[in-house]
């Protein structure tokens, strides 16, 4: 049983769903209303999919966001295959 099970019952059904805003888990640390997306893959993706991310969330944000971007890795690397890491980028939202 790997450590972020709990992360993949919640998270999974969001993968590769649009950018979205609210609140998340108090687990993920992250606190405030947030514009977040949840990828799924290995660590090395992570520069396309910021590369993205804020031109999506410029389109939910409604204005600039309210402080700097962040991610939450979500699995240890590991404890799987690095095609299930999950990861949350977000960026803070007014």
């Amino acid at each position: 049983m790997a450590s972020c099970d709990g992360a993949h019952a919640f998270f999974d059904k969001t993968v590769g769903a649009p950018v979205q805003i609210g609140m998340l888990p108090d687990w993920t640390r992250v606190k405030g209303k947030v514009a977040w997306r949840v990828v799924k893959g290995p660590y090395s993706e992570l520069p396309r999919v910021w590369a993205a991310f804020p031109g999506e969330a410029a389109k939910v944000l409604r204005g600039p966001p309210d402080g700097p971007a962040g991610d939450v890795f979500l699995c240890n690397p590991q404890e799987h295959s690095p095609d299930r890491l999950l990861t949350v980028v977000y960026l803070p939202a007014k």
